[in-house]
């Protein structure tokens, strides 16, 4: 009996101290994942996030930056913060921290800078307002406008003004601040979308609401009628050359979302066979070669430069490039570098082409 007691302490004992084990051992580890998670989260604070990798994208923002805006001949580039509504400016070259330049309603859904930077109307639903950044005043717009849209090289506005009681508008181009104004065409669509496709033209896409398919109709400021470019495809999304002689579109296929480009003075088209989106797409300012962002395998990004002579080139592999989702990519002819938004984060990066 004597024998048995003193094997039943023994298990005891060593349970016991086993337990102590694991439990200091589980203590220990606890601790070193949150004095972790208290590292990440001061780096973090401070601004030292690491950089996707030593050959890829620089990281130009720590919080998600919407709408971003390139400053013509510098190295400014503007934001939107969404979630503050703070506009900011950034230098791309990173001599400084973001600055402070207005605070405006969060949450918009769009936003359209003039080519200096000086002026904003914001999108929210079915409110618009007027921000001049620069004499910090704010003005909310008539309900009726719809859409609006700077021009690339002036204050002009493009617009649609579609009264909902007789479901009748007519797409206008106006001063900034809607003072004076031109008519140019009557419509019963209340869903067009508008781009500038140069200072005298402008690129109106028809969505029906009724319909999937989409149309692409071109529109000279100074002349009657629409020129149709796309008739009845799906899923476009539009990217104009600076000299708008060239029209890069993707649109769905029986393939996915592909690239096609649109040779304004021939109408001739050809398909890039790439896939991707004209939003993944950039131009440089002489018009003649595009960088896209081209999803590969686990959906990163490959940057391919297209030229206008034909030719196409892999220049950044996904790992190269930092591993990205690109979006709205900007050449900035300065640094020879490509500029863009990663819809991984949400953040602005940089990437340089110097080999």
């Amino acid at each position: 009996m004597k024998n048995i007691m003193k094997f039943m302490l023994l298990l005891f004992v060593v349970a016991g101290v086993s337990f102590g084990a694991s439990l200091g051992f589980s203590q220990w580890r606890d601790a070193r994942v949150t004095d972790n998670l208290d590292a990440n989260v001061l780096r973090r604070f401070e601004g030292r996030e690491p950089q996707p990798t030593e050959k890829g994208s620089i990281k130009l923002t720590t919080e998600e930056a919407s709408f971003f805006h390139v400053i013509p001949n510098k190295q400014e580039i503007r934001y939107y913060h969404a979630r503050t509504g703070q506009i900011k400016s950034l230098s791309s070259a990173r001599t400084a921290k973001p600055a402070l330049l207005a605070t405006i309603k969060p949450r918009a859904s769009d936003l359209t800078w003039s080519p200096d930077g000086t002026e904003i109307i914001a999108s929210y639903g079915t409110e618009r307002i007027y921000v001049n950044v620069t004499a910090s005043t704010q003005t909310k717009l008539d309900a009726n406008i719809l859409n609006p849209k700077f021009g690339p090289v002036s204050d002009s506005v493009a617009y649609l003004y579609f009264d909902k009681k007789t479901e009748a508008g007519v797409i206008s181009i106006a001063d900034s601040q809607f003072k004076t104004f031109k008519n140019l065409l009557k419509t019963r669509l209340s869903t067009w979308e508008i781009q500038w496709a140069d200072e005298r033209k402008l690129s109106l896409l028809a969505a029906p609401p009724s319909s999937r398919l989409q149309s692409l109709y071109l529109l000279t400021i100074d002349q009657e009628g629409l020129d149709i470019l796309i008739d009845s495809k799906t899923d476009i999304e539009t990217n104009w050359s600076p000299d708008g002689q060239h029209l890069l579109y993707s649109r769905k296929t029986q393939n996915g979302i592909e690239l096609f480009l649109l040779d304004l003075a021939t109408r001739a088209e050809k398909p890039l066979e790439i896939s991707s989106m004209a939003s993944k797409c950039g131009w440089t300012s002489d018009s003649s070669t595009l960088y896209c962002g081209v999803p590969e395998k686990d959906s990163d990004d490959a940057i391919l430069k297209i030229s206008m002579t034909g030719t196409q080139e892999k220049i950044f592999a996904p790992a190269d490039a930092g591993f990205v989702d690109a979006r709205n990519i900007v050449y900035i002819p300065i640094q020879n570098a490509l500029l863009f938004k990663n819809f991984k984060d949400g953040r602005l990066y940089l990437l340089s082409l110097a080999k």
